[in-house]
């Protein structure tokens, strides 16, 4: 969405792009290009992919040949060595989908569903050596609702992300946008996100585990186990009242799916998905399985 923007701006023009490289993906394990590289060979762009951009001087070598007046970052997911941050005549830019200094990191999308942020947005950022620790050009917020997941809310994101950058970049050169520096006491981090953070609890609060479910959609996605099995977790709704059967028992099966108690109010489980199955609706699934509460979820052994 970035480079897509700054192609079909009149204001800019894009001299080439670095990627990460082809990675496996799937069973298959068939190398697959990331979508940044395949739009850069559709408009015919100079492409660089290199495992490692640290000490890698041909590729450096041939962005300097270009004399850039910016180099435009955008989930690039590797720090940049100085070298790399010399080669722009006016500035490298960093486009960060959080409100600085909060979720500096790999996942900040994540982190802010998960804590149950009710607000996020991108910030228009210097690179320099430190983590997502640069001046900040400028800031867009936008709200977080309860129908956004990781998936959803990083697509409207990178439509936030991309105005904001066309926003900013004439600004910056022209010098009519000054960076403010951070304040660095204020730091929260969003590292990598892992498989072992989707594993529910059911003793937490409902509000808790509906956050984990949206944050870790489409991965790692939220996971329990029935009758032995990995059941992944993708909508989930938190209802009003509160069972007093232990965490992790579905107390009630419905249309509108199952409904289980937590460490609060109860949760009602409405699309899931059970290993080997498709996703589907968790009344299809009790039906297809003959289940009737109560019964209980639980912790993958």
């Amino acid at each position: 969405m970035i480079l897509q923007g700054l192609i079909d701006s009149s204001s800019f023009n894009v001299l080439g792009v670095v990627a990460q490289p082809d990675k496996p993906v799937g069973r298959g394990r068939k190398m697959q290009a990331p979508p940044v590289a395949l739009l850069a060979k559709e408009h015919n762009l100079p492409l660089f992919q290199p495992s490692k951009l640290r000490g890698n001087q041909e590729v450096v070598s041939a962005l300097q040949e270009m004399n850039p007046d910016f180099l435009v970052v955008a989930a690039y997911g590797k720090i940049l060595a100085d070298d790399v941050l010399r080669l722009p005549k006016i500035d490298c830019i960093n486009v960060h989908a959080s409100l600085l200094p909060a979720y500096r990191g790999a996942a900040p999308i994540n982190y802010a569903i998960l804590k149950g942020e009710n607000e996020t947005g991108v910030s228009i950022m210097r690179v320099d050596k430190e983590l997502d620790a640069g001046a900040v050009f400028l800031k867009k917020a936008m709200p977080i609702l309860d129908e956004d997941n990781a998936e959803s809310l990083t697509k409207k994101m990178a439509l936030l992300g991309r105005d904001a950058l066309l926003e900013a970049l004439p600004m910056i050169a022209a010098e009519e946008l000054k960076g403010q520096e951070q304040n660095h006491e204020q730091a929260t981090y969003a590292p990598k996100l892992s498989k072992e953070m989707g594993l529910i609890d059911w003793a937490h609060p409902a509000e808790t585990i509906f956050n984990q479910v949206r944050a870790l959609d489409p991965w790692p996605t939220a996971v329990t186990e029935l009758q032995k099995q990995t059941l992944k977790v993708f909508k989930t709704q938190v209802l009003s009242n509160k069972s007093q059967q232990k965490p992790g028992t579905v107390v009630h099966v419905a249309q509108q799916g199952w409904t289980v108690a937590t460490g609060s109010k109860d949760l009602l489980l409405q699309e899931i998905q059970l290993a080997g199955k498709k996703r589907m609706s968790a009344f299809d699934l009790a039906n297809g399985m003959r289940l009737k509460a109560p019964f209980d979820l639980g912790e993958q052994s």
